[in-house]
């Protein structure tokens, strides 16, 4: 039991693979959960906006298992990986998210910086960080609200041949991600915020420890230092800033 744990299983050719109904993914991904992440979800009560799918979603895109036709493809061993939508000769996340025609006009309606949509970066996970690097918290949630409406877009299209104009889709993440935000100041936080008790430890016996902190106010840098012996006693310290502007 204790060797069969720890084995896990290979597709192979996909010769005796029914992918409508066997796992092909982890946590249970199949082709009957594909067929439900497709189905329209947007008449749902905001309280219910980070459900099973939003989540599921938010995990396959930052371990890159979105079923788009390129992965599909892959584990099938298939030569069908063109996008359904415009042609072109592979449908990879990015593509999925931003290349294609539709997806590019959702993230250029709302006016994103320019080297989030015209990165040309091909891994997803390189895109995700690039993005992190240039939004602050609240516009990577948005935008992350921005990229679950557009691929839920791209399952319609697939699933029922029907793809909404991009200014729609822009619309409603925008007013989701207003409605999430309002629901969160009046009730109790659907997403609790991370508390992290950070406490200060005594440094090993005959250590130092060497605690240093900065802020930046009115484009100047400020830091100090504080050193402890490993009793907590103050035995020096200092603090300065930079007076060239940043």
């Amino acid at each position: 039991r204790i060797f069969k744990d720890g084995f896990g299983w290979q597709i192979g050719n996909g010769g005796k693979i029914d992918i409508h109904k066997d796992n092909w993914g982890f946590e249970g991904l199949n082709g009957e959960w594909i067929h439900e992440s497709g189905q329209n979800v947007y008449e749902r009560k905001v309280h219910e906006l980070w459900d099973k799918e939003s989540i599921v979603f938010v995990w396959q895109l930052g371990h890159e298992l979105l079923p788009t036709k390129d992965k599909i493809a892959l584990i099938c061993q298939t030569n069908d990986r063109e996008c359904f939508r415009c042609g072109e000769k592979r449908e990879t996340f990015v593509h999925a998210l931003k290349d294609c025609l539709n997806a590019r006009a959702i993230l250029t309606i709302g006016g994103l910086d320019g080297r989030i949509i015209n990165s040309e970066l091909s891994s997803c996970i390189d895109w995700l960080e690039e993005v992190i690097r240039i939004l602050d918290k609240k516009a990577m949630t948005d935008f992350i609200t921005i990229l679950w409406n557009n691929w839920n877009n791209r399952n319609n299209m697939l699933f029922r041949g029907n793809e909404e104009a991009a200014w729609v889709i822009w619309e409603r993440a925008k007013s989701l991600s207003k409605e999430f935000r309002i629901h969160n100041m009046i009730n109790r936080p659907i997403l609790p915020p991370h508390m992290v008790d950070n406490k200060w430890e005594k440094s090993p016996t005959n250590k130092v420890k060497i605690n240093f902190d900065a802020v930046i106010i009115n484009e100047k840098i400020r830091f100090g230092v504080l050193a402890r012996d490993s009793k907590g006693f103050v035995i020096g310290g200092s603090y300065d800033f930079k007076v060239d502007r940043i």
